[in-house]
């Protein structure tokens, strides 16, 4: 089995071990830049001030769940003008600072959204006779034929969608393999006070979905 291609970046990061669970697997890996750059005045350091480890989401091996127990470094920056004086090394191609997730399973599962999206839309224009709305429409995906009404489209495959603005009409749909399953339909002011403050992002808010919607 070759590192270079199960690691996100075989460059900055080195396999140590593969753990193994029941139902996952933990791949362990260590940091290894020779001189990584201060964020701040992007002075190189070789000067290790701790160790630290941190644990995240990778993409899956064949439906079998990963993630990264990665071994990391603090170093001390070695510039006497720059005001930070100890700085966490910086990996931007396997995870994002204080990312959970691997960049390349942020990525993937940002494909996955769009691909849903898409499908959820097309869907939708055949079932409740809608016209597609060009991309540049900022809220809304369609418009219905008969009413004008604009409407917002999502699909999903869980329990809850991700909204950036309140809708005038919103449509939700759960996507199973050869099927979609209306979950909601009907105007989008009640789901939307509904799921309370945006979360902690400050962009999006997310709107749960347990029971049928009420039709429209």
């Amino acid at each position: 089995m070759d590192p270079a291609t199960l690691l996100a970046d075989p460059t900055s990061i080195r396999l140590e071990k593969i753990i193994q669970h029941h139902s996952s697997l933990t791949l362990v890996v260590k940091a290894t830049q020779p001189r990584p750059e201060c964020p701040r005045c992007h002075r190189p350091s070789t000067r290790v001030h701790s160790y630290y480890t941190r644990t995240v989401a990778d993409l899956p091996w064949h439906g079998v769940s990963v993630r990264l127990e990665l071994r990391t470094r603090r170093f001390r920056c070695q510039n006497s003008l720059c005001t930070k004086r100890v700085f966490c090394e910086r990996l931007p191609r396997v995870v994002a600072y204080y990312g959970r997730k691997t960049v390349r399973l942020d990525d993937a599962l940002r494909l996955i959204g769009l691909l849903l999206g898409s499908l959820a839309e097309v869907m939708a224009s055949y079932m409740y006779d809608l016209e597609l709305l060009p991309g540049s429409h900022r809220y809304h995906d369609a418009r219905c034929r008969t009413t004008g009404v604009n409407v917002r489209i999502k699909g999903t495959q869980r329990d809850r969608v991700a909204m950036y603005a309140e809708p005038d009409h919103l449509i939700v749909l759960r996507l199973a393999v050869g099927r979609a399953e209306e979950v909601y339909n009907g105007p989008g002011a009640a789901p939307w006070v509904a799921a309370g403050p945006v979360a902690k992002n400050g962009r999006e808010k997310h709107l749960p979905f347990q029971t049928p919607g009420a039709g429209a």
